[in-house]
Formats: structure tokens, sequence, C-alpha cells
């Protein structure tokens, strides 16, 4: 009788675990949909990173633009002194246009660029718990818009504080590497 109740326990043990659903948790370290990823460097030195100053990106449609210090209050928060940007994608369009105002806090000396990047979506299946990403190509074939256009002029060779603009891949699949150069 004991040897009964001992397998008819596991039994229900078992079959109890079994009826157990996985804990679906998107983990933070799992890789979500990426940014562009654009460098600022001196004006003819492929080498140089040079900060920008207050920099302030405002996207079509946006009303206070991109927070760079989440941290920080008031415009503040959408300034940058760095040299290395993230900048976020249109998940529902083949393009996204973006204001890139320097000196941004300065009403006398603030310049202001507009860059529009054009691109293709492709949605990437990651799993039950994360869902899709989307991974993005600029536009690099013949017949297709440019990868970019400055002050929505071609060719894009000179803004009004951007001197040049270079793609360093057309494929954005991660944060890891350099996408966009911008030199100035």
């Amino acid at each position: 009788m004991k040897k009964i109740a001992a397998i008819l326990a596991m039994v229900l043990l078992v079959n109890g675990f079994s009826a157990c659903e996985k804990d679906d948790i998107c983990a933070d370290t799992t890789p979500t949909t990426p940014r562009l990823i654009i460098e600022f460097y001196l004006k003819g030195s492929a080498a140089t990173l040079k900060p920008v100053t207050n920099l302030k990106v405002v996207g079509d449609g946006m009303e206070n633009g991109i927070v760079f210090n989440p941290t920080a209050t008031g415009e503040a928060q959408y300034l940058t002194n760095d040299s290395k940007v993230a900048i976020p994608l249109d998940l529902s369009k083949d393009t996204v246009a973006y204001d890139f105002t320097l000196n941004a806090n300065d009403t006398i000396t603030n310049r202001t660029d507009r860059l529009v990047f054009n691109y293709t979506r492709n949605q990437f299946y990651v799993s039950r718990a994360c869902g899709y990403k989307m991974l993005f190509t600029l536009n690099n074939l013949p017949g297709l818009p440019s990868a970019y256009i400055l002050n929505n002029t071609q060719p894009a060779v000179a803004g009004n504080w951007i001197s040049r603009v270079s793609v360093q891949t057309y494929n954005i699949n991660n944060e890891d590497e350099t996408h966009i150069k911008i030199y100035f």
C-alpha cells in the first residue's frame, strides 16, 4: 500500500509540474530594435572624434526632441555634448527626418541641418516573450532614394554645420557599431 501511495504521489507531483507554464519574461539583455548610431568627427579627419556642443535632435512630429539625458530636467534632457548619439528609426515608415541643431540652447549661434534617412524594414521574430524586433537596411540600391539626404538636397555634401555624411554600414542590426559618421 505504501508503494502505491508513493507512486501515486510521484505521478501527481510530476503531473503538477508539467502543467505549469514557462515564465515568459523577456530578459533586459535581449537585443531589441536597434537605433541608428551616429558618430561625429572633426572635419577633414577620418579618425578624430569631435564632441558636439549642445546638440538637439528633433524628428518630424516630435514636440521636444530625443531625450539624451533622462535624469536632467527641462531643456537639458534633450541636449548632448557627446561624440556619439543613437537615433530611433520609424517602425511604420521607410523614411524619417530629423533636425540636428548645434548649440541649440543659444539663439544667436545655433545652426540646424535636416537629415532624412531612407531605409527598408525587416521584421524579425525574437521569442514568444520578447515578440518581434525590426531590423533596418539603409538604401543602397539603384532606383531607391539614397540612404540619406542632407537639407533635402542631392547630392548631400554640405549643410549649415555638417560638412559631410558618410555611411559606414548599411545594415542596422545592432547598436555595437557606428552606422553613420558626420563630419563638422
